[in-house]
């Protein structure tokens, strides 16, 4: 399948001009001080119950995360819920967020771009469509490309090769720190959020990332047909998971 959007990415960035050094992807994602997943414990044989100690604390922090296709990735932007510290009150990012990441995403790459036109390739989300975000873009020399709605999950390089990465080595971390010092708190997201990232994003696994959504290498064949087929229905008949009692079944 020859996807679209991967040509209209070559067309728009590649053929531009833009190598591989200056080709970025951005996107966010969640993670909660608490470890949200499900683990193996394994406990005495005989025992009814086995406990393992962690935290509740389902707060979400959301991180904005740049790769670039030469293997190599930027400094992470967290935002933090809140109103008195935090820079966003919601905890998800907004228009001014938006815009301070891509003041701070041209400090990071402008030496590195050489004065030369860098290409960032974000979600279609509003505040990285808004017109103030493309002016902005377009004063630092950046050429801003949007996934097309409901791709990401092919398209997008985090999402298909490094965000899942990412989540299982948090848990870990996440566990670790609250065997040793207790739960983790804002102060201290920083710190073990930046060690994972470190730990994870290998420079094999951005490649890796890059080349499975035909953006880098050029492959227009990369995102197959079977990849963006609607979900199919495993059942026709919703039922309650057990009988319920006259009333509310009535």
């Amino acid at each position: 399948m020859n996807h679209w959007f991967t040509n209209i990415v070559y067309k728009q960035l590649i053929q531009a001009g833009i190598d591989p050094c200056r080709l970025f992807g951005m996107d966010e994602s969640g993670f909660t001080l608490g470890v949200d997943d499900t683990e193996v414990v394994i406990g005495r044989r005989g025992a009814k119950m086995t406990y393992q100690q962690g935290t509740a604390n389902r707060e979400m922090v959301t991180v904005l995360v740049t790769i670039c296709a030469d293997g190599t990735w930027l400094p992470p932007l967290l935002v933090f819920k809140g109103k008195n510290f935090a820079i966003s009150e919601s905890g998800w990012t907004d228009s001014e967020i938006a815009l301070g990441y891509l003041d701070a995403f041209n400090a990071q790459t402008l030496e590195k771009a050489g004065g030369l036109m860098r290409g960032l390739i974000v979600d279609n989300q509003t505040s990285h469509l808004a017109p103030a975000f493309l002016r902005l873009a377009i004063e630092h020399n950046i050429r801003v490309v949007s996934y097309p709605p409901h791709t990401t999950h092919v398209a997008q390089g985090l999402d298909v090769g490094c965000f899942a990465a990412l989540k299982r080595r948090w848990a870990v971390e996440v566990r670790e720190f609250e065997r040793l010092h207790g739960p983790l708190r804002k102060a201290d997201f920083c710190e073990v959020f930046c060690r994972t990232l470190a730990a994870t994003f290998t420079r094999e696994l951005i490649l890796s990332a890059w080349e499975k959504t035909g953006i880098h290498p050029y492959n227009p064949n990369a995102i197959t047909a079977d990849k963006l087929a609607p979900s199919a229905a495993n059942s026709v008949r919703g039922t309650f998971p057990q009988r319920q009692p006259t009333p509310v079944r009535a």
